[in-house]
């Protein structure tokens, strides 16, 4: 990709989606502790100055993936609880179970929250 500077909001969030695709990709490649700024800037073929417009650090970035991947789990058990309620305890627990366990990047994430990211992270995007 030729870097290009993003003008407007809806080019900025473009830029903020390809940011986080790239930041997905690494995480599915390599362990979080060797994705850094400068691999996620390389691999969209932009300086780190430029990612650091639109994010300040590497667990600020998958803070939004996160954020993302939570509101994708709410949808899906919107769908699943809604078009099929479950009729006892047992049958409420897989549903629950199954729709969690397809979302393991989130749960993943999640774990890191209390390790890097709270400190690596302004309080802004904590929020």
């Amino acid at each position: 990709m030729e870097f290009e500077r993003a003008r407007t909001k809806e080019q900025k969030d473009i830029r903020v989606m390809e940011i986080l695709k790239a930041a997905m990709k690494q995480y599915g490649e390599m362990p979080y502790d060797k994705i850094t700024l400068a691999s996620i800037s390389g691999e969209l073929n932009f300086s780190r100055v430029n990612l650091y417009k639109y994010f300040n650090t590497k667990e600020e970035i998958f803070l939004k993936i996160i954020e993302l991947d939570i509101y994708k789990m709410t949808d899906r058990l919107n769908l699943i609880f809604k078009g099929q309620p479950s009729k006892n305890l047992k049958s409420f627990a897989v549903k629950w179970s199954n729709a969690l366990f397809s979302q393991g990047r989130v749960l993943e994430l999640l774990s890191r929250l209390y390790t890097g990211l709270e400190k690596n992270a302004s309080a802004e995007k904590l929020a």
